[in-house]
């Protein structure tokens, strides 16, 4: 804690901008010494919101609990979401771990962390301060790495799986180094947990550690396979996730091909291709002519057609 700051930034003559990540403690959350440095930090935040021109916020539920403490000034208060301050390793790295974990360490976490690797048969790669405290038969702690190390080490992990307290959020660089490297990701939803994780499907969200062993075990499984370079037997979960590939890389091709072009460069192959209408039609023909034996319906192209008619169509 410190007030001095506080009020040296407070009263300097230049604008004043405050990004929050974390508000400070809450009141009732532990014991009256708790309470106490609650107290201090709610000062601290009233000095400076006293100044603040324009306060940014990592997730949307601070703005309810800074706001009262602005007493009235129209302060605007805008979310911006905490990027991952991980670079990303150009060097390429196999994926050697079929699962990930990059979370917290402390009690409460490290106990839902056990319950998990009880129910998991996989092995589970541990990333992060604190994963040195961790001893589990299926577990293993990748120790301090540098930010490079640690980059190479996200990359080598099929899924990542994370869980918090109180959910993911915006303001968790774990998970958003995560998905700024492209990895499948698991993990839970809380109290902080904003609509976007929904509504995006950008992770695969539980509630609990039982459910994120379920969602893991679906997940490693089929992008396992596709990962492999051996041989497997396919089923329409495995063609709608080749389906998902095709699809989705088309789209980028014709939206984003600055994407396409930065990912092909980082790749472990030198793939210089011209990005255009052709390649994202050549990407979804990839996945039309697929030999396959079995009747494939996409819900959300062939709603209430037959099997026989999806196939003309398809």
């Amino acid at each position: 804690m410190n007030v001095a700051f506080c009020r040296w930034l407070a009263n300097r003559p230049e604008p004043l901008e405050i990004m929050v990540h974390e508000p400070g403690l809450g009141f009732g959350e532990g014991g009256m010494r708790h309470d106490a440095v609650a107290a201090v930090h709610r000062f601290m935040t009233a000095l400076l919101l006293r100044k603040a021109q324009h306060v940014w916020i990592s997730i949307p539920a601070w703005d309810a609990r800074l706001r009262p403490w602005a007493f009235g000034r129209p302060i605007p208060f805008t979310w911006l979401p905490v990027p991952s301050n991980i670079p990303f390793s150009a060097t390429y790295t196999a994926c050697s771990h079929p699962i990930g974990y990059f979370g917290q360490y402390d009690d409460r976490s490290r106990a839902v962390l056990g319950e998990l690797l009880d129910r998991l048969d996989l092995p589970v790669f541990l990333l992060g301060r604190g994963a040195e405290r961790v001893s589990h038969k299926n577990a293993m702690a990748a120790g301090d790495l540098s930010p490079e190390a640690l980059s190479q080490a996200i990359q080598s992990c099929e899924i990542l799986c994370h869980w918090y307290p109180d959910g993911v959020s915006t303001r968790r660089g774990t998970v958003m180094a995560s998905l700024a490297h492209s990895r499948a990701v698991v993990t839970n939803e809380g109290k902080f947990t904003e609509p976007i994780w929904r509504k995006s499907g950008a992770v695969r969200l539980a509630s609990d550690a039982a459910g994120m062993a379920v969602q893991l075990d679906l997940l490693a499984s089929t992008w396992h396979k596709h990962l492999s370079r051996e041989v497997h037997q396919a089923d329409l979960l495995d063609e709608s996730v080749v389906y998902a590939a095709c699809e989705m890389t088309a789209r980028l091709v014709e939206r984003e091909p600055e994407s396409v072009s930065r990912l092909l460069c980082s790749g472990p192959l030198d793939l210089t291709i011209p990005l255009d209408s052709y390649l994202a039609r050549e990407l979804r023909l990839l996945y039309l002519e697929l030999p396959n034996d079995g009747d494939f319906l996409l819900i959300s192209q062939f709603l209430d057609l037959e099997p026989e008619e999806a196939i003309d169509q398809k």
